[in-house]
C-alpha cells in the first residue's frame, strides 16, 4: 500500500514544479545536490562548490521560471521533499529516454506524461 504522506509530498513537489525551465534546471540541480554530499566526504571544498552551484541551478529554477521559492524554504517543507525530488527528477530522465517529450499546456506548465502520476 502506497504512503499516502509520501505521495501528498510528490504532488505538492510537482505542484511547484511546473514550468519547462525550472523542471530542466532541477534536472541537474537535483542530482548534483545529491552527488555533493559523499563528494564532501573526498573533498569538502570541492563538494560545497558542487553544492552551491546545484543550488545556484535551482533558485534560477525558482525565481526566474517557475516565480516561487524552493519547496525546501516553503512553511510546506517535510521530510519527505527531499526523497520527492529525487523521485521525481529520476522519473523525469526516465520519461526523457524513453522518448516522452515535456510538453507544455497554453499556460506554459509542463504537462504530465500519459499514464499513472504517481507510477
Amino acid at each position: 500500500m502506497p504512503n499516502i504522506e509520501f505521495e501528498q509530498a510528490l504532488l505538492y513537489y510537482k505542484s511547484q514544479h511546473r514550468t519547462k525551465g525550472c523542471i530542466l534546471t532541477h534536472l541537474f540541480g537535483v542530482p548534483l545536490v545529491a552527488l555533493s554530499f559523499p563528494l564532501m566526504l573526498i573533498n569538502l571544498r570541492r563538494g560545497l562548490t558542487l553544492f552551491g552551484f546545484a543550488w545556484a541551478l535551482q533558485f534560477i529554477g525558482h525565481f526566474y521560471f517557475e516565480k516561487n521559492k524552493p519547496v525546501l524554504l516553503t512553511p510546506a517543507r517535510t521530510c519527505l521533499l527531499p526523497l520527492a525530488a529525487l523521485v521525481t527528477v529520476f522519473r523525469h530522465w526516465r520519461d526523457i529516454f524513453a522518448g516522452e517529450f515535456m510538453l507544455e499546456d497554453k499556460n506554459g506548465h509542463v504537462k504530465e506524461p500519459s499514464g499513472n502520476l504517481l507510477r
